[in-house]
């Protein structure tokens, strides 16, 4: 139980952001300077783009399978459950078991205005290592070109991010 409340923790720092882009994890491990060590979970941060946009990157170690924590990063409906601020997720299109569109909402503090995403979201696991990768990329213009898949959304005047991406993964440490 405190290893699922250590990876929801996670997640809700994950979600804290704005609309600026925030990779988990970068391809750099350079440039990274830690803000917060606490209770097993290290979060760091470095500038992108400009010194005003920062992206973060969290650490946790989890006495868990990789395939349970995989399972609650893609139960897409179960997002408001346990990301801080998500809302009105929904799964446009389920491509493949490695591949899905979906939907949400990211409510924000007075007196920003609330934010909506469509993401891209692709899995890959090494047959090597047996960690698995999730990519996760905001794809704005979804909907322009799959009108069919997004009648289930919202009209509303929110605004929607254009540039977002993020970075799990999940590795096993031992057996």
């Amino acid at each position: 139980m405190r290893a699922l409340f250590k990876l929801i923790l996670l997640f809700a720092v994950f979600c804290l952001s704005t609309t600026v882009v925030i990779p988990v994890a970068a391809s750099s491990e350079y440039d990274w300077k830690m803000v917060r060590d606490e209770d097993g979970i290290q979060i760091y941060l470095k500038s992108f783009w400009a010194d005003e946009i920062q992206s973060f990157r969290g650490v946790i170690y989890i006495n868990s399978s990789v395939d349970s924590l995989l399972a609650v990063i893609l139960d897409i409906g179960a997002c408001s459950d346990w990301v801080h601020r998500c809302k009105a997720p929904l799964l446009l299109s389920k491509i493949s078991f490695s591949e899905s569109y979906h939907y949400q909402v990211h409510r924000l503090p007075f007196p920003a205005r609330n934010r909506e995403f469509i993401f891209h979201s692709t899995v890959t696991r090494s047959s090597q290592t047996g960690s698995v990768s999730i990519h996760i990329e905001a794809v704005p213009e979804f909907c322009q070109k799959n009108t069919h898949l997004c009648t289930l959304i919202p009209e509303t005047a929110l605004v929607r991010v254009k540039h977002s991406h993020g970075h799990y993964l999940l590795e096993p440490i031992d057996k």
